[in-house]
């Protein structure tokens, strides 16, 4: 088996090779239902001689055949054998190649189709030597192996009909005479098929032969009219689209493809359609053939005779090629639209947002169950578009449409699964498992700009210039197999321009190179040198290769001895030194030249008119004056003119340079040099007159001159004298006498003035006056001790709004006080005055009010107990202009000392309106730290007029954020209300000592300390009772603490007993309103040694610790029991008197009094 097969192979490709052929050439003439033979030869040059011969057209073309394969027509198509098995599996491409000797290896191949994207191209001719197929396909003229292709004669594109002629009939017979049977008659109007191949001559007339579905036979040739219908599937055609002034002719394409084996077709636009294109209506299709999308035929015949002579002096734009902007605009290149619009167009399209990272789409190449509506992934990638171009110069507009086309807007597989907008890395054959891996969209945007830089540069393998392009320069060459990628690519960036606002189409001018001729790009107009050249118009990595129609942006033209150049936008990023450097593309120093006989250029350079000026220094010019600029396509372009003056300094005398340029409307620029002659300035002239002035009094020194030349007056230099002695100006201002000043003016230029001299007389300056008396005022009241003075000044006039005072005035206190007046004059001259303020005393009367505690809280910050709220005096309506007093008084419950804390009224953002609509509400600030230690109750004074109210504080609406106890810098502080009394007071306790408890408990809530039974014997006190707080948990399983203190109400030294806790107390312990919580252990019983307290007298606290709460408070008696406990004891040889007694004045608290006998 194994030899039986090398040896076929073997004989396979003897059979294929070998010279020696087995059969003849043969010539045939090719009609659309079949050939006819003409003659046979042994050699192929002769049979190419005959074939040549014969007159071929659109409905017989002479072809040559070995083995019954077309190896040369006068006149055909190719089409290509690799094409596409279906949507997912490719045959192997066909490859191209730009010489018929580099077939033997496919590493030569220039470029690659497959007849899946387009599966004509034109014949040109046929290599026998190296059975190599000359063609043209998407610009590219090349060769293909005989094996890959079909020649197909272009008869067979041209599908024949005939009609009757005669308006009584023509007969069909059944054989090719006038006497045979009459098949059928037909009629003028009706199209019939027929055989051109089986035409016979017989009795003196050519006799067709109809085949048309039932009818079959001859007729005559002068009864009918032939008809060869076009079928031609790959063409080009234009199409007017909008309307009005907005009506554009747009070009379209029309291609034939084969998908599994069947012949298909599809179309699309790519730009503007060239003029020659313009005059036609959508009524009626116009087919232009090209192949190249340059040159365009309305005869097939012209344009394929055209091709195989390579002129295009047929074609209907010969003089004008046709360069679709987008397809031969270079990648590096600027488009004016952003991100906001690119994101407009996804969700113009439906999608809504990016899908979720959280979900799997796609896995393994194949979809998920995941929904994926409205999702796409380039949804929000606007601004990456933007980066891309910004970082690597890509077109963002193309790069854009490129990922739209390539992604399915951002929904395709590869999209999906792997953030591949650009199919990169993705072949014909398993293109989702080939295509490379993203961790973002953003990141796959960015790749594509690595990419672009690579078919930008030169020393790439797949560097054919940087546009998309076709097959015979561009992106196109080695990017894809589809020979119509680029105009496809192309078709995108044009719609979505077209639909968007056309900002960017023709914004540049397009420079496409003639000839595949290797040429270089200088740094600088001039002579290739090594030095100077920046690259050359070639692949690096493969010099056999010839680029044609390699495309450039053309930025300016200039002219070098007698050489012109076009400035050039250059396809590699270049470094600072303008050589090719591995980096991001920067527009400003990625530039070169050529020379302008290289590159076909559609678009004129705009024509600049300018001129010379002559100015003097300083002087203001129009430097657009009398320039103008024209454009032959944009007309008028002067507004467009920008000029550059930065060598020009217009205050010195010279004659500089003043570079003009203009863009026309495709940014090709004319820059021209114009010379401006700055000449000298007139000088300056100084005049003026004689003047007196006020001494101390500001003075310019200018003032009353007059000069004249004076635009550009840099500075005026004077010199002062008395008595021919030199004075600064202050010393002149500050002395009365009469002065010579000499002046001198400068301008920018240097120039000088004449010198003037006048006399300034000055006059002395008298000192201000302040009118003031002593004066008396009443306690409390308002007053404005600015208005008890006036200031006046000769020169100032009247000063009295510039005075100022100091004074140690107390309104609040009766007495003698001071207040001085200051006033100053313009010259700063100053003068004071003091008078004798006597304040006299106010009585008040006592009047009631209405007192409201908004607030009273510890600030940590400021250590201060801050206070709010309003109080009303009955009787007043206290408004915001009234002077009132309020007062915080803190009054010691032992020694009555009163300490007064003033407090400020809230005038604005009041919490609320106080009653009666009275502007009583006032705040404070108590600093704890100036308050002695104490129990001190409190009061809120107002004082209006002749009246004052005094008011308990009080916390009337049980407020539960006022603290009850805190502590600050080692002293504390507790802050309870009295329910003993029916005023409830709050009361402050002051301690220099840290508390008993720092625990903060409610407010509203104090301590129940009360005792069941007190009993003395001897210095032992035993005292049984209970001690509990609300909310307190004193359960038999709680942990219970408890202490009996004994404080002095002097010293305020404490001494503390243990008082432990039962748990078979006289009754159960309840409150009226259940807090819920056991208080079997809120009973005490316990004996206490009193002996080692130190005569005096003192309160009796109980602190009781539990659970959940930490409280103490005062032992009192709310019963009014009859209390009589004394006992006498000796301690140490000393005698002492011990009682309890209670104190109805201080909240019915306990006491124990202990004093020597």
């Amino acid at each position: 088996m194994k030899k039986t097969f090398i040896a076929c192979i073997f004989i396979f490709l003897f059979i294929f090779t070998s010279k020696v052929y087995a059969s003849d050439y043969e010539v045939y003439k090719s009609y659309y239902d079949g050939d006819v033979l003409v003659s046979s030869y042994k050699t192929y040059n002769e049979a190419l001689t005959k074939m040549k011969e014969i007159k071929s057209d659109t409905t017989c073309v002479a072809v040559l055949k070995y083995n019954n394969v077309i190896l040369n027509a006068n006149y055909a198509f190719v089409e290509t054998n690799k094409w596409q098995i279906d949507h997912n599996d490719y045959e192997d491409n066909l490859n191209l190649f730009q010489d018929p000797s580099f077939g033997s290896s496919n590493g030569n191949a220039y470029t690659y189709v497959n007849g899946g994207w387009g599966v004509d191209s034109a014949f040109i001719d046929y290599n026998p030597t190296y059975r190599m197929v000359k063609l043209k396909i998407s610009g590219f003229t090349g060769w293909a192996r005989i094996g890959s292709v079909s020649i197909k004669p272009i008869s067979k594109y041209f599908k024949p009909y005939l009609v009757s002629n005669i308006t009584i009939g023509a007969n069909i017979r059944s054989e090719a005479n006038t006497t045979s049977e009459v098949v059928k008659t037909i009629f003028p109007g009706i199209k019939y098929t027929f055989l051109p191949s089986k035409t016979v001559n017989s009795d003196g007339y050519d006799w067709y032969y109809v085949k048309d579905g039932s009818v079959e036979g001859y007729i005559r040739d002068d009864l009918v009219q032939t008809i060869y219908v076009d079928e031609i599937g790959t063409y080009y055609y234009s199409y007017n689209t909008g309307s009005g002034s907005n009506m554009v002719r747009e070009i379209y394409h029309r291609y034939k493809t084969k998908i599994g084996g069947y012949d298909s077709s599809s179309n699309f636009v790519i730009g503007i359609a060239p003029k020659e294109m313009s005059n036609v209506s959508n009524s009626t299709l116009y087919k232009y053939y090209s192949f190249d999308s340059n040159y365009f035929y309305t005869d097939i015949l012209l344009m394929l005779d055209d091709y195989k002579n390579n002129t295009n002096g047929n074609a209907i734009n010969k003089d004008n090629p046709y360069y679709s902007y987008y397809m031969y605009l270079p990648s590096h290149s600027k488009s004016g639209y952003n991100a906001e619009t690119f994101d407009m167009i996804v969700r113009n399209a439906g999608y809504t947002s990016q899908p979720d990272s959280t979900k799997v789409y796609a896995k393994n190449c194949a979809w998920t169950s995941e929904s994926r509506k409205g999702l796409s992934k380039l949804y929000g990638t606007g601004v990456y578009f933007i980066e891309l171009q910004n970082t690597y110069g890509v077109n963002s507009l193309m790069a854009f449409g490129k990922a739209m086309s390539e992604s399915g807007t951002g929904t395709s597989l590869i999209a999906m699964q792997k953030n591949n907008l650009f199919g990169i890395g993705a072949s014909d054959k398993n293109p989702c498992t080939n295509a490379a891996t993203y961790d973002s969209p953003r990141l796959s945007i960015m790749a594509y700009g690595t990419l672009g830089n690579s078919y930008a540069s030169p020393s790439s393998s797949v560097y054919a210039g940087s546009h998309y392009g076709n097959k015979a320069s561009g992106m196109n060459v080695k990017y894809a197999s589809d020979p119509y990628w680029g105009e496809k690519a192309a078709m995108h960036a044009y719609s979505y321009d077209s639909r968007y606002g056309k900002l960017d189409y023709d914004y540049n001018t397009l420079g496409i190179k003639k000839s595949s001729e290797v040429v270089p790009i200088l740094k600088k107009p001039g002579d290739a040198t090594a030095t100077n050249t920046i690259y050359y118009t070639k692949n690096y990595s493969n010099s056999t290769y010839k680029i044609e129609n390699m495309a450039f942006i053309v930025l300016d033209k200039v002219t070098y001895n007698n050489t012109e150049y076009y400035k050039v936008q250059t396809d590699p990023a270049l470094d600072n030194n303008q050589n090719m450097a591995n980096t991001n593309y920067t527009f400003e120093r990625s530039y070169g030249y050529i020379k302008t006989s290289y590159l076909n250029v559609n678009n004129s350079q705009p024509e600049l008119t300018v001129e010379d000026k002559t100015i003097k220094q300083g002087d203001t010019v129009d430097l657009l004056k009398n320039i103008k600029a024209y454009d032959k396509e944009d007309k008028d372009i002067t507004n467009n003119i920008t000029y550059d003056d930065s060598k020009v300094d217009y205050y010195k005398e010279g004659v500089y340079e003043i570079t003009y340029s203009v863009k026309d409307n495709n940014n090709f620029n004319k820059s021209v040099v114009a010379k401006i002659k700055v000449v000298k300035a007139d000088n300056p002239i100084v005049t003026g007159n004689d003047v007196e002035i006020v001494a101390l009094k500001k003075f310019d020194i200018l003032s009353g001159l007059k000069i004249y030349n004076d635009e550009y007056l840099e500075k005026v230099d004077y010199i002062i004298t008395l008595n021919d002695k030199e004075v600064s100006l202050t010393d002149m201002i500050n002395s009365p006498g009469i002065y010579n000043v000499s002046y001198k003016a400068i301008d920018k230029f240097g120039n000088i003035s004449n010198t003037y001299n006048r006399k300034i007389t000055v006059i002395a300056n008298e000192l201000p006056v302040i009118t003031a008396s002593d004066i008396t005022l009443k306690q409390n009241s308002s007053y404005d001790l600015k208005s008890y003075a006036k200031a006046s000044d000769k020169e100032d006039g009247d000063l009295t709004s510039s005075i100022i005072f100091d004074t140690n005035l107390d309104i609040t206190t009766p007495g003698t006080y001071k207040v001085t007046y200051k006033v100053k004059d313009k010259d700063n001259q100053e003068v004071t005055k003091t008078v004798t303020i006597t304040v006299e005393e106010i009585s008040y009367t006592e009047k009631d009010g209405y007192l409201h505690l908004e607030s009273l809280t510890y600030n940590n910050n400021t250590k201060t107990l801050d206070i709010k709220g309003f109080l009303n005096v009955n009787g007043i309506v206290i408004t915001k202009d009234m002077f009132v007093k309020y007062d915080l008084l803190l009054i010691n419950e032992e020694t009555k000392k009163t300490t007064i804390v003033s407090l400020d009224r809230i005038l604005a953002n009041e919490p609320f309106e106080a009653l009666n609509k009275n502007k009583s509400w006032f705040t404070g600030k108590i600093n704890l730290k100036d308050i002695e230690k104490g129990n001190y109750k409190i009061y809120v004074r107002a004082r209006v007029n002749t009246f004052e109210t005094k008011k308990v504080l009080k916390n009337v609406f049980f407020l539960n954020n006022i603290p009850s106890r805190f502590e600050s810098d080692g002293r504390g502080y507790t802050l309870r209300t009295d329910y003993s009394s029916k005023e409830m007071p709050l009361e402050l306790t002051v301690r220099d000592n840290e508390l008993i408890t720092n625990y903060n408990t409610s407010i509203l809530y104090n301590m129940y300390n009360q005792y069941y039974k007190i009993e003395f014997s001897g210095f032992n006190l035993k005292i049984k009772g209970t001690s509990h707080s609300y909310k307190g948990n004193y359960s038999l399983k709680s942990n219970v603490e408890r202490q009996i203190i004994f404080e002095n109400i002097n010293t305020f030294a404490k001494k503390e007993f243990d008082l432990g806790y039962i748990t078979n107390g006289d009754y159960k312990v309840s409150l009226a309103v259940s807090d819920g919580f056991d208080k079997t252990k809120a009973w005490y019983d316990k004996t206490i040694d009193i002996s080692s307290l130190e005569p005096g007298r003192y309160a009796i606290i109980i602190r009781t610790k539990t659970d959940n709460i930490d409280d103490y408070g005062e032992l009192y008696d709310y019963m009014w029991s009859n209390i009589n406990f004394t006992t006498t004891y000796d301690n140490n040889g000393k005698k002492y008197n011990a009682k309890i007694i209670r104190n109805n004045s201080i909240r019915m608290r306990l006491e124990l009094i202990i004093e020597e006998a």
